[in-house]
């Protein structure tokens, strides 16, 4: 029963992010860090039973910056690939922008969403959460290049995007019970 609790626990905002994001069509991209750390934030501190305004307004307000990062270094990565390449280069089918937008939105962006989360929720880091990191950023970066090698664009990127990093994040904040194999956190 507990490792259920546990499962459901890691496992419920990436379904509440793929639930609201089918549900409610949400085309706005500047809606999506509210969207997501909004869920994050409530879940966690409902299971944890420490749900704070101040956790959550600042959770999405650095979701924010995240995503403002990220299009700045979009931005300063493709004036650099433009700069080493010619502008229309092109490396195995990928043009400039695309390879910009794998860096910067499946590389730069988890990787400073994983830190913050990290500092906002006092989370040890360690080899478990390196490799939840790593492997998030691998599985993110390989499901947008299936997305475009196979021309699958009914798959919402940003969608999945959000799947996978729920999971990785719930996986980091609950590694230690994870590893207890108890779930002392909803009774």
């Amino acid at each position: 029963m507990k490792n259920l609790k546990l499962f459901l626990i890691v496992t419920i905002p990436a379904l509440l992010c793929l639930l609201y994001m089918f549900v409610f069509q949400v085309k706005n991209i500047f809606y999506f860090p509210l969207i997501f750390c909004s869920i994050i934030s409530v879940s966690n501190g409902v299971f944890k039973k420490s749900l704070s305004l101040s956790k959550f307004l600042l959770f999405n307000l650095l979701g924010y910056l995240v995503m403002f990062l990220s299009i700045l270094s979009y931005s300063g990565l493709f004036e650099l690939l433009s700069f080493i390449f010619d502008e229309n280069g092109v490396i195995h089918k990928f043009s400039l922008i695309d390879l910009s937008f794998f860096v910067s939105v499946y590389a730069i962006a988890p990787a400073l969403l994983f830190y913050l989360f990290s500092l906002i929720y006092k989370i040890k880091r360690n080899y478990f959460s390196l490799l939840v990191i790593i492997s998030t950023i691998i599985l993110l970066l390989t499901c947008r290049i299936f997305i475009l090698e196979f021309d699958v664009e009914k798959v919402k990127s940003f969608t999945l995007w959000q799947i996978v990093m729920a999971f990785g994040l719930q996986l980091i904040v609950y590694q230690k019970e994870i590893f207890n194999n108890q779930c002392s956190i909803v009774n």
